[in-house]
C-alpha cells in the first residue's frame, strides 16, 4: 500500500526506501509467498538469510512480519494493594492512622518497569479545654519507579518508534545477534530510577472566645522532594539504517546517550491563615460575619548534572566518567499576602444574603501594582418557604432563586515579567583555553503590570419536584477575564528585543447549564439515581492588540477595529454543546454513580 502511495505522487517509483529497508513489487510477492508458507509457524527469533531476507542489487529487502507489540508488552502485569488504618477515641481526643503501600510490575517483558508507593497519614483532633480545640495533621508519601533509559528524547520514547515501523522491520536476530530496534534499545538499556518524596503537616486550633465568637488559626507546610538517576551507555545491534546495503553489527547509539545525569528538583509551600467568626440570631433574623487573613510562601529550586564518557556502564557515576561535563539549574520563589472579609444574613431562612471582600497582594508584580480588590455579592430567595407555595408542596419541593457576582484576581502568570533580566551563554570565544561568558540583552518591561480580573456573573434556579426525587439546576453565567497579560503593540524587528507584555487582553464566555437528576428508594431497600448534565457556551476574545492585522476583519465594524489596533473577535475555540447521562443503582448503602 505505501508503494502504491507513491506511485501515486511518481507513477514511475518502482521502489522506495525507509530506514536502509527497501520495499519494490518482487519484494512485495516474496512477502505473500512467506506468509503462504510459513504464517502461523514458530520459526524462533532467528532470521534465515534467503528465506526471512534478502541483499538484491545492494539493497536490504526483509520479508517476516512481526507482531512489536507481543514481543514488547506482557499480556497482564500484577499489581497489589495494602492499606492499614487504626483509629480510636478517647472523651476529647481522637485520632486516625493510616499505613499504606502499593506495587505495580509493569508491562515489558524486557527489563520490565516497577512501581512501588509507600505513604502514611496521622490526623488527631483534640478538645484540650472547654475553650480551645487543637488539630494536627500529618502525610508522608514515597514513590519509587524504575524503567529502562531512553536512547531517544521523553516524547519519542521506544513506544513511538514500536508501532512507526512496517510490520516486516526486523525484530529478531541474525548469528544470534539482535538488530538495531527499540526492542533492542530497551533489552540492553540500564534502569532508571525516579523518586518522589512528599511531606506535608498541618497544625491548628479553634479558640472560642465568647459565645457565637472564635478564632481559628491552621498552618501548613508542604515540601516535595524529586531526584532522578539516569545511567545511559550504549546499545550494540546489526545497523542497517545507513541505508546502501550497509550492514555492520556494531554500537548504533549516538555518542551523547553515553553519560550518567542526575537531576533534583525540591519545592517547600507554608500557608498561614487566620480568622475570627461571629454567628448571632436575633429573632427571624440570622448573622455570621468572618474576617480574617491568608499568607502564602513558595519557593523552588531545580539543578540537572551530566557527564559523558563512562568508564563502565553498570556503574552510573559522574566521579566514573572523563568526559564533557553539563549542568543547569534555576531557584524561584513568590508570596502572596491577603485580608478578606465575609457577611451573611438570613431572613426565616427564606432570603440569603452574601457579602465578601479580599484585599490580595502578590511579588509577581511591580511594589507598586503588587494590591487588587475583588470584592463579590450573592443573594437568594427560597420561595418554596412561603406560605403561598405550600398547597403545591407535594409537587414542587423546593425552589430557590439565585443570583452572584464576583471578582477574583489571578496572579499565576508567570515569573520576571517585570523584571529586566539578562541570560548568559558561552561566547566561543577562547581566553587562555576558557570558554568566555556573555549576557544576552535585557529585555523590554512595562512600568506597570498587575493582577488579571476574572469577573462572575451567575443567575439560576434550584428546584426539587415529586417529593425530592427530580432535581433541576439551572445556571446562566457570564465570565470576563479582563486585563489579560500579553504582549502589546507589534513593534519592528529593528527594536531588537521582545515586545513588553501588558495588561490589555480581554476574554469572555457565555453560558448555560441545567442539570437534572432523579432519586429513588424502592421498597426492598435498593437505590436508584440518575443525572443529566446538558451544557453550551461560548468563549469570545473581546479585546487584543492587533496592529500586526493577523486577525482578518469579517465586518465593517471589525474593520475599523483593526486600523485602530484593538481587535474584538471570536475566538477559535468553536460553540460548545456537553451531554452526559450518569445513572447509579445500589443496595441500602451509601450510593456510589458510575459512569
Amino acid at each position: 500500500m505505501a508503494l502504491k502511495a507513491y506511485q501515486r505522487i511518481n507513477p514511475t517509483t518502482t521502489s522506495f526506501g525507509s530506514l536502509g529497508l527497501y520495499y519494490d513489487e518482487e519484494g512485495i510477492e516474496k512477502m505473500r509467498e512467506w506468509e503462504r508458507l510459513y504464517g502461523g509457524k514458530d520459526l524462533g527469533p532467528e532470521l534465515v538469510l534467503g528465506r526471512d531476507w534478502e541483499i538484491r542489487s545492494g539493497r536490504l529487502y526483509f520479508y517476516r512480519p512481526w507482531d512489536a507489540a507481543d514481543l514488547y508488552l506482557r499480556d497482564y502485569t500484577p499489581m497489589q494493594n495494602h492499606n492499614l488504618t487504626l483509629s480510636g477515641s478517647s472523651k476529647r481526643t481522637a485520632y486516625n492512622l493510616n499505613l499504606g503501600y502499593m506495587n505495580q510490575e509493569g508491562v515489558l517483558k524486557v527489563n520490565p518497569d516497577k512501581f512501588d508507593r509507600y505513604n502514611v497519614n496521622l490526623g488527631i483532633n483534640s478538645s484540650v479545654t472547654d475553650w480551645f480545640d487543637a488539630r494536627g495533621k500529618a502525610i508522608l508519601s514515597r514513590t519509587v519507579k524504575t524503567r529502562p533509559y531512553y536512547f531517544s528524547s521523553e516524547t519519542y520514547d521506544p513506544w513511538y518508534y514500536l508501532y512507526r515501523w512496517q510490520k516486516t522491520f526486523p525484530y529478531g536476530t541474525y548469528e544470534g545477534k539482535p538488530f538495531r530496534n527499540a526492542i533492542t534499545d530497551v533489552q540492553q538499556a540500564k534502569m532508571s530510577d525516579y523518586q518522589d518524596n512528599l511531606t506535608r503537616v498541618s497544625i491548628g486550633g479553634t479558640l472560642k472566645i465568647v459565645k457565637g465568637l472564635t478564632i481559628d488559626a491552621d498552618f501548613t507546610y508542604a515540601r516535595n522532594n524529586n531526584t532522578v538517576h539516569h545511567t545511559g551507555g550504549q546499545a550494540v545491534g546489526w545497523d542497517f539504517w545507513a541505508g546502501a546495503g550497509s550492514f555492520e553489527y556494531r554500537p548504533y547509539t549516538a555518542a551523547s546517550y553515553d553519560r550518567v545525569i542526575y537531576t533534583s528538583y525540591w519545592d517547600e509551600r507554608k500557608v498561614m491563615k487566620a480568622f475570627a467568626t461571629y454567628v448571632n440570631k436575633f429573632r427571624d433574623h440570622d448573622f455570621k460575619a468572618m474576617i480574617g487573613t491568608d499568607v502564602e510562601t513558595y519557593e523552588e529550586t531545580y539543578q540537572s548534572s551530566e557527564r559523558r564518557g563512562l568508564l563502565d556502564p553498570n556503574f552510573g557515576e559522574p566521579g566514573l566518567a572523563i568526559g564533557d561535563q553539563f549542568v543547569s539549574g534555576y531557584h524561584r520563589h513568590w508570596a502572596t499576602l491577603g485580608y478578606f472579609g465575609r457577611l451573611n444574613y438570613s431572613w426565616k431562612n427564606k432570603v440569603l444574603v452574601e457579602l465578601n471582600g479580599r484585599f490580595d497582594g502578590s511579588s509577581s508584580f511591580p511594589r507598586n501594582d503588587q494590591w487588587g480588590f475583588f470584592p463579590s455579592v450573592s443573594a437568594g430567595y427560597i420561595i418554596s418557604e412561603e406560605e403561598f407555595m405550600q398547597p403545591i408542596g407535594h409537587i414542587l419541593s423546593h425552589l430557590k432563586l439565585r443570583g452572584s457576582w464576583g471578582e477574583i484576581g489571578n496572579q499565576a502568570v508567570g515569573g520576571n515579567k517585570f523584571l529586566a533580566t539578562m541570560s548568559g551563554s558561552n561566547s566561543n570565544w577562547y581566553i587562555n583555553n576558557v570558554n568566555m561568558r556573555t549576557m544576552g540583552t535585557p529585555p523590554l518591561v512595562s512600568p506597570t503590570l498587575t493582577w488579571e480580573t476574572v469577573t462572575t456573573t451567575d443567575l439560576g434556579f434550584d428546584a426539587r419536584v415529586l417529593n425530592n426525587k427530580l432535581g433541576i439546576t439551572f445556571d446562566w453565567f457570564k465570565r470576563v477575564t479582563s486585563d489579560m497579560i500579553g504582549p502589546g503593540a507589534t513593534l519592528p524587528s529593528t527594536l531588537g528585543t521582545s515586545v513588553p507584555v501588558v495588561n490589555f487582553g480581554e476574554l469572555t464566555t457565555k453560558g448555560w447549564e441545567i442539570t437534572i437528576d432523579w432519586n429513588h428508594r424502592f421498597k426492598n431497600g435498593i437505590n436508584f439515581s440518575a443525572m443529566a448534565v446538558f451544557s453550551d457556551f461560548t468563549e469570545t476574545i473581546t479585546k487584543f492588540a492587533n496592529t500586526s492585522k493577523t486577525v482578518e476583519p469579517k465586518t465593517s465594524k471589525e474593520k475599523e477595529l483593526v486600523i485602530s489596533g484593538v481587535m474584538k473577535q471570536t475566538a477559535s475555540l468553536p460553540k460548545t454543546t456537553l451531554f452526559k447521562i450518569l445513572t447509579a443503582a445500589s443496595l441500602p448503602m451509601p450510593m456510589a454513580a458510575i459512569s
